[in-house]
């Protein structure tokens, strides 16, 4: 028989008992917005209870409604930029000065 993957646990609604199962922070907030969102609880109430601030539970909830699960995860970070040496000039412009050396061969570095 295969071994259990996860400890059983008695269902709770009790917010610290909830609070030292959960490990990520997507589902703390989805646990902390939860009965909210089904209608159970106000934000007051469960503000009360979790420490959280009422402001920050109602948000969070309409944002849930808003945009779903989605609303839980942390915002994708922008793409990384890379660094660019700011001394040295970008490909076309050097392309465009080895051009004008060519075609006016008296020019200096100065002109």
């Amino acid at each position: 028989m295969p071994r259990q993957r996860f400890e059983r646990h008695e269902s709770t609604h009790d917010w610290h008992q909830l609070r030292s199962l959960l490990k990520d922070s997507a589902q703390i907030t989805y646990e902390i917005i939860r009965p909210v969102i089904l209608g159970w609880e106000t934000p007051k109430e469960r503000s009360a209870e979790t420490g959280m601030p009422q402001r920050t539970i109602y948000y969070k909830a309409n944002l849930f409604d808003q945009a779903g699960m989605a609303s839980l995860l942390p915002p994708d970070l922008p793409p990384e930029v890379p660094k660019l040496d700011k001394r040295s000039l970008p490909p076309p412009m050097r392309q465009a000065i080895v051009d004008l050396k060519a075609e006016y061969p008296a020019f200096t570095l100065h002109e």
